[in-house]
């Protein structure tokens, strides 16, 4: 005996899904509910928010003693430190606080 699209779900999801069935072609899609807020996420977002913080004031007190210092118009290290730093900032805005807001 063939299954129904909605056995066909319930076997691969369990109780907790969401059934499409579009009414001519009978095609199946099982989607889940949507995700909720639990205890886990809001930890995952705290400490990724507090790692983007660190970062934050971390790279901008090497940019600043960079570019305060006298050795910076002669020395390569410093630059490359510098354009590290300024690297670093945009994976910290990009992926950790996108991540965390995610």
């Amino acid at each position: 005996m063939e299954e129904s699209p909605e056995e066909e779900c319930i076997e691969l999801l369990g109780e907790n899904f969401t059934a499409i069935i579009e009414e001519n072609n009978w095609n199946l899609a099982c989607l889940p509910h949507a995700p909720t807020l639990d205890n886990y996420k809001i930890g995952k977002s705290l400490v990724l928010s507090v790692m983007a913080i660190f970062s934050l004031v971390g790279n901008l007190a090497t940019m600043y003693s960079i570019h305060k210092s006298k050795q910076r118009r002669h020395g390569h290290i410093y630059s490359l430190l510098y354009h590290l730093s300024i690297a670093d900032l945009c994976v910290t805005f990009w992926c950790l606080v996108g991540e965390a807001i995610w």
